[in-house]
């Protein structure tokens, strides 16, 4: 379990540990630590990076952030060890994070696709195996939300007699250069 001493109460943001000492007057600043807390206050709308420190309960996650170790509350399938992006959905009364996007590259080494497709919360269709392999070739970075959206257009127009005896990549990178455009 994660070590959870000097909780930190501030502004619906239950931050988890202290970077100032415990103890005996020797340097505990309380009024310090509220108005960091308070400078350090996430927006929502603003992406993080962070690392799953523990999953206590289903939808929940203590996450190591830039700010400190907070408990949040979130939607998907992450362990212990997961690292991505979160977007801030909202602060107060608590902190909720979606899930944004991850390197497919960690510490030098290709994360498995699998892996990929439960830390993006992503089915394991053809299709977003598909998307998956094919954001790979053109980012470093999976980003959930572009894949979603991306298959959303393929299942409109993947009934088209023009799009049926293409390869996906073909789709995809016509339907990735028309959002990019516009």
């Amino acid at each position: 379990m994660a070590e959870t001493s000097g909780i930190h109460a501030g502004d619906g943001i239950n931050e988890l540990g202290s970077d100032f000492p415990q103890g005996g007057g020797r340097g505990r600043e309380p009024e310090r630590s509220y108005r960091l807390a308070r400078e350090a206050e996430l927006r929502p709308g603003e992406i993080v990076s962070g690392e799953i420190v523990e999953v206590p309960a289903e939808n929940e996650a203590i996450v190591r952030l830039p700010i400190g170790v907070l408990r949040a509350e979130l939607k998907g399938k992450l362990k212990k060890g997961d690292a991505l992006l979160f977007e801030v959905a909202s602060s107060r009364p608590t902190l909720e994070l979606k899930i944004h996007s991850l390197s497919w590259k960690r510490n030098g080494k290709e994360t498995p696709l699998s892996e990929i497709l439960r830390i993006l919360n992503l089915p394991k269709t053809e299709t977003f195996i598909a998307l998956v392999e094919f954001f790979k070739g053109v980012s470093s970075l999976l980003v959930r939300k572009e894949i979603a959206t991306l298959s959303k257009y393929f299942e409109m127009v993947k009934k088209e007699k023009a799009t049926r005896k293409a390869s996906y990549r073909t789709v995809f990178s016509t339907l990735y250069f028309l959002r990019r455009v516009g």
